[in-house]
């Protein structure tokens, strides 16, 4: 009896979707990640309050993953506000004062959106409270999109 073998290859992955991922998106992912791990563990240690190691990273991720939620949410809600003011430029931020309005508006909305993520989070491990809106308020604030304040044009140069 002659069994012929069949491979599937990439059927979980095929290699044909990297042509649609920009080959260094994965160097501001982790970039992200590493600097979110590294503001909680600050905090952490400032506040001499102990994570297990397991939870640590379990939490890192999920507020890596909430922060990038939030960015689509801003990048989103720039989108909509374009729609309703069409004189809101979004290639350049400093082009009229609507858009810096706007542009910074949406900054806080985000980082606020970080803060409740991140104190959502937290609060769930149980740490005290004191710990945990020190977290959610750090991340709020250095993880906020505030690249949406450099123009697009910068890059095309």
């Amino acid at each position: 009896m002659n069994r012929k073998t069949i491979k599937l290859y990439n059927v979980i992955f095929p290699l044909w979707i990297l042509m649609f991922v920009p080959p260094l998106l994965f160097i501001p992912l982790i970039g992200n990640l590493l600097i979110d791990g590294l503001i909680v563990y600050t905090v952490l240690r400032i506040c001499k309050a102990r994570l297990p190691r397991k939870l640590y990273m379990s939490s890192v991720l999920k507020v890596w993953g909430l922060g990038f939620l939030s960015d689509i949410i801003g990048a989103v809600l720039l989108y909509l506000l374009h729609e309703i003011f069409y004189e809101l430029d979004l290639y350049d931020i400093w082009r009229s004062p609507i858009t810096v309005v706007c542009y910074i508006g949406v900054i806080i909305i985000v980082g606020t959106l970080i803060c409740i993520f991140n104190v959502r989070v937290y609060k769930k491990l149980g740490l005290e409270k004191k710990v945990y809106s020190k977290i959610a308020l750090t991340m709020g604030i250095v993880t906020a999109p505030w690249m949406f304040l450099i123009p697009t044009s910068v890059f095309y140069y």
